[in-house]
């Protein structure tokens, strides 16, 4: 059990379209403990529930714990909706459960949604260390889009937005083909890190992290199995292998079909 203690709301700011900023200050008196990149707090909301959210603030700055909260679920909804500047809430002691890999080379830091948050403060961190590193920050919109305004114009930050069209998402694929000695961070919806995982599959073991705060992905990447899938209309099968998206191998097999076409 992680120490607990008392903080006081010093900040509320609106970061996005449903997300909400807080900036979380010791008691006069008291001390906030250091955070490295990457942690996390547990916090108990004003209804009793307890919820995980990362720290995306600079881990050099000791005057505010920085959280991103989307308006959604019980939990989070109380924060949003119930917390002001002047509360006091009860939140643990920083867990560093997604810890920075240690050396000098390059990072690729990949965000979905709020999954920016740890990520956020990995990039401060790296570049205090004068680490080379590259964000790609995946969401729907811009209206969406947490710190936007932060990253434009950034050489190092690729802000994408596909609309919610799974046919202008990211090319992952591309982007992770080849290891080239970096390693990665990834954080967001269970669809991306999924999506990594598979795609990075033939990297060096170890050099792929992964954020979600000890369950979902991890528990899917030990249950993943082949399947196949029947295609209602046209009656064919579509062979999905374990860690690849249903929606990927749908592509691969349209793909595969064109490119047969063309041959004849």
């Amino acid at each position: 059990m992680r120490p607990r203690r008392l903080v006081i709301v010093a900040e509320k700011t609106r970061l996005a379209e449903g997300i909400v900023g807080f900036g979380l200050a010791a008691p006069p008196g008291d001390t906030l403990p250091p955070a490295l990149p990457g942690a996390h707090v547990e916090v108990t909301t004003p209804a009793g529930h307890a919820r995980k959210y990362s720290l995306h603030g600079d881990p050099a700055d000791r005057a505010l714990w920085r959280l991103g909260v989307k308006r959604e679920g019980e939990g989070s909804s109380d924060l949003v909706d119930w917390v002001e500047p002047g509360d006091t809430l009860e939140v643990s002691d920083p867990v560093d459960g997604f810890p920075m890999p240690a050396g000098p080379g390059p990072l690729l830091l990949i965000a979905g949604g709020i999954g920016i948050t740890p990520l956020r403060s990995v990039l401060f961190a790296a570049r205090a260390a004068g680490r080379p590193a590259r964000l790609v920050y995946l969401t729907r919109s811009r209206a969406v889009t947490a710190f936007a305004d932060d990253y434009d114009g950034d050489p190092d930050v690729t802000l994408h937005h596909d609309g919610g069209d799974p046919a202008r998402g990211y090319d992952l694929a591309g982007l992770l083909a080849e290891p080239a000695g970096r390693a990665i961070m990834c954080c967001g919806p269970r669809a991306l890190m999924e999506a990594v995982r598979a795609r990075t599959a033939h990297w060096p073991a170890g050099s792929v992290r992964f954020e979600d705060f000890g369950a979902g992905s991890a528990a899917v990447a030990r249950t993943n199995r082949p399947f196949r899938a029947r295609l209602a209309r046209s009656g064919g099968v579509v062979e999905v292998p374990a860690h690849v998206s249903l929606l990927d191998a749908l592509r691969e097999t349209a793909k595969a079909q064109v490119e047969t076409e063309r041959q004849k």
